[in-house]
């Protein structure tokens, strides 16, 4: 079983979370804003987080790997 640090899912996420501040950092944006964007605001470069949602699954697929016997791996 792995970390969930290392999952596609934590990947993600953090990805997620640093364009909606527009991607800057928490420090940076606190400069330049002097506040978290709110729920439904979305500070990133594409128009909405859908937008960018499928843009970044293109380009950051999703791969399970599932073990079927020792010899042989199934990429999905």
């Amino acid at each position: 079983m792995k970390a969930y640090r290392s999952t596609w899912k934590h990947k993600f996420s953090r990805a997620r979370n640093l364009e909606h501040r527009g991607g800057l950092t928490k420090k940076e944006m606190m400069r330049k804003y002097g506040r978290f964007p709110t729920k439904h605001e979305w500070w990133g470069e594409d128009a909405n987080y859908q937008e960018w949602k499928e843009k970044w699954i293109v380009a950051n697929p999703h791969r399970e790997i599932t073990l079927i016997s020792s010899s042989m791996l199934v990429i999905s």
